[in-house]
């Protein structure tokens, strides 16, 4: 194993991409009091020193520990691998990436070298593993260097690590990484910005033909052989073939991919009636798209569509079907892709298939390196093949567990080989770092290897089994049930990241219903927040009652016979991990339990907090009614008064415009010049008198006055009428311009996912002989964003019109529907005519 701290004699370097380091007396580090030497890999030094420009640890108290995430770092190692500043190979593997708290599994270039360097620097104390996890429960691995790796770099020889400088500075700035929701991209603060094409995946030719096991057959209806086209996989890959180094080598392989999805004998049977096995024309080609309008002629279907040719079922059991993806590839990829499906009523979906050939390779002999390149294509294929399968409520459960990410989503897989080459011991593939970095590639990390017999092996990673030999084909079904149980233990992990996100959503509204006051609109969103996680939460219990039945369900094969099959028996150990999957699902029963009581605090929470404010609306309503009631007194008070008041003012105007008719003056003192008064005056009090009579007979003439006008003012009858009919609100608009309008109000609901526009407009209208009397004034409120007409209200003045409150409405309900406002089927047709009147003072 080639190591950063592989010790050797002070004997010089033996190749130029070698370097010596002297002087190091650290024991673990390789010197023991004498002058020795390390025969390090410059790629290992260039990678320590990337972390240290990155991360560092504290000097002093109050210093930022600063770390490293890995994904920045494969960022830029992929990088450093296209610009050759390091030596090393790369792969696309899948990683989990959180953006604006959501995460989605992103289909990456990966060094796996890189990951082995890696470790070897934490076990040599070089570099700090720091675990944390995202806001989803993601877990995040970061790196910081020690002291101890810091010290090694400094007497490291400066010419390795030059090249790295001018790699990763730009203008005097370091780089930096970010993902911006699709792609990431190398920035640096003043302004430097470049995509990165990490997650450019290369494409390869390839031909495959439709395979799945004979256990899970129910006759023997050959599947259909695309080996005759081996030589078109040859095309356009000759340049990415040439660029690939590997060490392993597969003969005859087949490919399974298994993921477990909620399904029933419904589910099944409408699987089954979709595909038309029981036609006379079973299968065609099928697409998830949606048709909104069956009812017309031509529809336009999108361009990637799945072709079903029906091998055999059960009705109550499973489904097997071949499927080929009819999809446009690039001018220079040729890719014939046939898959083998299984679709099983406990829910496992197992999909196979046999590798004709591989680039320019064929099928007796395919690199690790192809097959890693092949499975991406093969697993995002996949999921499109079952999304155009499942129902729509599936549809919505795989959409909830993987957070709308149900594209990305992983699959178990197993690799079945008739041969392995090199064969070597089992500890031989874990020691050597060149075998166990390849293995990394399609197996995820390699948790055992065991061998059946000299040429026969078995590897056991995180992400996938590779079985290689003629012992292992002979006991596939051991290799299937093992697949298909592994698939059911990672719907396990999603469903549980799902319960933890899901007791995150419910703290969430805990605080924010701890502060509900803060915020007008908090209320509104803790109300869908609330209903989301009710859907949820029944969405999730269903799922975990079909996942524990289906473990509960699950069959394991018998001990084999044979030796090897014993063996492999043994250290599968079907039965634990299927207990182990056993006990997680009921662990997960009482997580939702939880979930579900918390959600139930919650709602009497909301509860509660929606009756105190409408008992804060009740009493300030009570508070503003007394205040009313009280201001209507004071007013009806203030009214008597100004009466007397107007009526003395009047009179005080009567007397003045009297004493200028008959020639008096202003004083008191009264001298007139004419004898009739002044003879009138000389009887006492009867000039007061007349002053009284006079003012009395003003005082009743101005009263029946005010009271005529006011009673031709009265007589104006209002109502309401709640209407709830569709309408077009741009004619609804151009109808209106045409009015005269006296106002508009417009309502705007930025609470509603549309922001809902509310308008009500208030006009009178023209035509008074139309309306036969005064013209009535109506004012409407209707939805604009929406389209529906909610209430109408009319006023019209009773006395003086013909119109009932009945033809009124019929004659306002024609002009929208002679402008085309309202369709004459949507027309409001009262059976009993109820009104609420209030006589107003216009």
């Amino acid at each position: 194993k080639v190591s950063l701290l592989d010790v050797a004699p002070a004997q010089g370097p033996q190749d130029p991409n070698s370097a010596t380091v002297h002087g190091m007396n650290d024991p673990t580090m390789g010197g023991a009091g004498s002058r020795f030497s390390i025969l390090t890999n410059p790629d290992q030094i260039r990678l320590l020193y990337i972390i240290s420009k990155y991360s560092s640890p504290a000097r002093k108290a109050g210093d930022e520990e600063l770390c490293m995430r890995f994904i920045p770092l494969a960022v830029l190692v992929y990088e450093a691998i296209v610009e050759e500043i390091l030596q090393y190979d790369y792969a696309p593997a899948c990683r989990p990436i959180c953006y604006n708290g959501v995460t989605r599994n992103v289909w990456m270039n990966i060094s796996q070298e890189c990951v082995a360097a890696l470790e070897d620097f934490i076990m040599k104390g070089l570099v700090f593993n720091v675990k944390l996890q995202s806001r989803d429960f993601t877990t995040v691995s970061a790196f910081q260097i020690t002291d101890k790796g810091q010290g090694f770099l400094a007497r490291a020889p400066k010419s390795i690590t030059l090249k790295v400088d001018d790699f990763l500075y730009r203008a005097g700035d370091v780089l930096q990484v970010r993902f911006n929701g699709n792609e990431f991209e190398l920035y640096t603060e003043a302004g430097y910005c470049v995509v990165s094409k990490v997650t450019d995946i290369e494409d390869l030719s390839y031909v495959s033909s439709p395979w799945l096991p004979r256990c899970m057959r129910y006759n023997d209806k050959p599947f259909r052989s695309m080996e005759h086209r081996a030589y078109e996989a040859a095309q356009g890959a000759a340049e990415a073939a040439a660029e690939m180094t590997s060490l392993i080598y597969l003969k005859n392989v087949s490919l399974m991919l298994s993921e477990w999805l909620p399904m029933g004998p419904n589910q099944l049977s409408y699987l089954q009636d979709r595909l038309g096995v029981f036609g006379r024309c079973a299968g065609g080609l099928f697409t998830a798209q949606v048709d909104v309008d069956p009812s017309r002629t031509r529809f336009v279907c999108r361009e990637t569509m799945t072709r079903v040719r029906i091998l055999d079922f059960s009705p109550t059991e499973a489904i097997n079907f071949e499927a080929e993806i009819c999809e446009p590839e690039d001018e220079n990829i040729t890719q014939v892709e046939f898959f083998a499906i299984n679709v099983s009523v406990d829910g496992s979906i197992t999909m196979g298939l046999a590798i004709d050939a591989v680039g320019s390779s064929l099928k007796d002999r395919i690199s690790i390196d192809s097959l890693c390149r092949l499975n991406v294509d093969v697993m995002t294929d996949s999921s499109q093949v079952t999304g155009d399968l499942l129902s729509e409520y599936q549809a919505t459960q795989l959409r909830t567990v993987y957070l709308g990410q149900q594209n990305t989503r992983e699959k178990y897989v197993l690799f079945i080989a008739d041969a392995i080459d090199p064969v070597t011991k089992a500890e031989s593939y874990i020691n050597d770092s060149s075998f166990l970095s390849e293995l990394r590639q399609i197996l995820g990390d390699v948790h055992s290897v065991h061998c059946l017999s000299q040429n026969d092996v078995v590897f056991l990673g995180s992400k996938g089994v590779l079985a290689a030999g003629e012992r292992c084909r002979k006991h596939e079904e051991i290799l299937v049930r093992f697949m298909i149980l592994m698939a059911r233990e990672n719907f396990v992990n999603a469903l549980f990241t799902r319960i933890k996100v899901l007791n995150s959503d419910l703290a969430h509204i805990r605080e924010l219903l701890a502060h509900v006051e803060e915020h007008p609109n908090r209320e509104f969103a803790v109300r869908d927040m609330l209903a989301a996680t009710s859907n949820h939460i029944s969405l999730l219990v269903e799922l975990q009652d079909y996942l524990r039945e289906s473990l509960l369900g699950f069959r394991i094969p018998p001990l084999p016979t044979e030796l090897s099959g014993r063996k492999m028996y043994s250290f599968m150990d079907l039965h634990k991990r299927l207990q182990d999957l056993l006990t997680r699902a009921s662990d997960m029963k009482s997580l939702l339990k939880g979930a579900q009581n918390e959600h139930l605090t919650l709602s009497k929470m909301m509860a509660a907090v929606s009756r105190g404010a409408l008992e804060d609306v009740a009493r300030q309503t009570t508070v503003n009614t007394d205040g009313l009631v009280a201001a209507s007194v004071v007013e009806a008070r203030n009214g008597q008064v100004m009466d007397v008041v107007n009526l003395i003012f009047s009179g005080d105007f009567l007397f003045s415009v009297v004493s200028k008719v008959v020639g008096a003056t202003d004083a008191w003192a009264v001298s007139y010049t004419q004898q009739w008064l002044i003879s009138f005056d000389a009887i006492p009090l009867v000039h007061f008198a007349a002053h009284v009579m006079l003012f009395y007979t003003w005082s009743i003439v101005l009263t029946w006055v005010l009271e005529t006008l006011t009673g031709a003012a009265d007589g104006w009858i209002s109502w309401r009428v709640v209407m709830n009919r569709k309408v077009d609100p741009r004619a609804m608009f151009a109808w209106l311009s045409t009015k005269r309008v006296i106002t508009i109000n417009v309502e705007l609901d930025a609470t509603t996912r549309r922001h809902r526009k509310i308008r009500s407009v208030t006009w009178v209208e023209d035509e008074r002989g139309r309306w036969k009397g005064p013209p009535p004034v109506i004012e409407l409120t209707y939805d604009d964003t929406n389209g529906f007409l909610l209430e109408v209200a009319m006023q019209l003045h009773a006395s003086r019109s013909e119109l009932s409150q009945e033809e009124l409405l019929n004659l306002f309900q024609d002009d929208l529907i002679t402008n085309r406002i309202m369709a004459k089927s949507d027309r409001l047709i009262l059976p009993e005519f109820q009104i609420d009147t209030d006589a107003e003072d216009e």
